[in-house]
């Protein structure tokens, strides 16, 4: 399906708990492409690739993949593309260590921060925005004002997120940009994009400020606080929201607001702020 002028997308259809609606694959560019993720290496997601690949026809050549971060439903497709395709790969260089234990040994180059990939030219310029992962990877095609996010911003919920002081740093770095459309690795198409990365913020204010409303009332664990902060959503989700809420206690431990006592799950945290 093309979106855009030279922006194509293959959308396959998901019914895990973790990933939302679906996985997007993008093709940018008329004949020499750049792919943007390259699956997760399932009979499902090869079919879908395969199928779409063979209906643009022999004179589309995709030249570079680009894995937008070492999650497997991005990059454990990385062994069939070799196999069948050989782009050439291209991955932030935290990434590479991670990507050589799931079959891609010597198979990936290193990006730098700023670089310019370019497919029948269209020029994307590459982004690190570490927070959902420390290698995460957006591209910007500056010209159409069109981000392509992967899970830096989702298309229909919010992310997880493993650093959240480098998360904020890149929603601030994306803002600068005021991106017309996001296009993300999962879910749908974002067309307000500046407005949506305005909202993903303020939903981190929004939640951490909570946290500090319910410590304030007495110490709390990070169960505790999943359970009373996400108590209308679908519990499969509570574990990845522990891991966002743990972000945040992190966030306020460092800035001194808060103390803990205790280890593991039965760590306590208080508010001391």
């Amino acid at each position: 399906m093309e979106l855009a002028p030279g922006i194509r997308i293959i959308r396959i259809p998901e019914d895990m708990i973790g990933r939302v609606y679906s996985t997007n694959i993008y093709l940018v560019g008329d004949k020499k492409l750049v792919m943007v993720d390259v699956g997760d290496g399932t009979e499902r997601h090869i079919r879908a690739l395969f199928q779409y690949l063979l209906e643009l026809g022999s004179e589309c050549q995709i030249e570079q993949a680009v894995i937008s971060h070492s999650h497997i439903g991005h990059c454990g497709g990385l062994r069939w593309m070799q196999e069948t395709i050989g782009p050439n790969f291209r991955a932030h260089p935290a990434a590479l260590s991670m990507l050589e234990k799931k079959g891609g040994k010597g198979l990936v180059r290193p990006l730098e921060d700023g670089d310019v990939l370019e497919a029948d030219g269209i020029k994307l310029e590459v982004l690190f925005t570490p927070g959902h992962t420390q290698d995460s990877v957006s591209l910007f095609h500056r010209e159409a004002g069109v981000l392509f996010s992967a899970d830096t911003i989702l298309g229909g919920s919010t992310t997880t997120i493993e650093d959240l002081s480098a998360f904020m740093n890149s929603m601030e770095r994306l803002l600068r940009l005021r991106p017309r459309v996001i296009y993300s690795a999962h879910g749908t198409v974002i067309e307000n994009g500046t407005q949506t990365i305005r909202e993903y913020v303020e939903h981190r204010i929004k939640r951490e400020q909570q946290i500090i409303e319910q410590l304030q009332r007495g110490p709390q664990t990070p169960q505790r606080l999943v359970q009373i902060l996400y108590a209308d959503v679908d519990k499969r989700l509570h574990r990845a929201a522990r891991r966002n809420v743990n972000q945040h206690l992190q966030k306020l431990e460092r800035e001194g607001l808060v103390r803990t006592e205790g280890s593991g799950v039965r760590t306590r945290y208080y508010w001391s702020g």
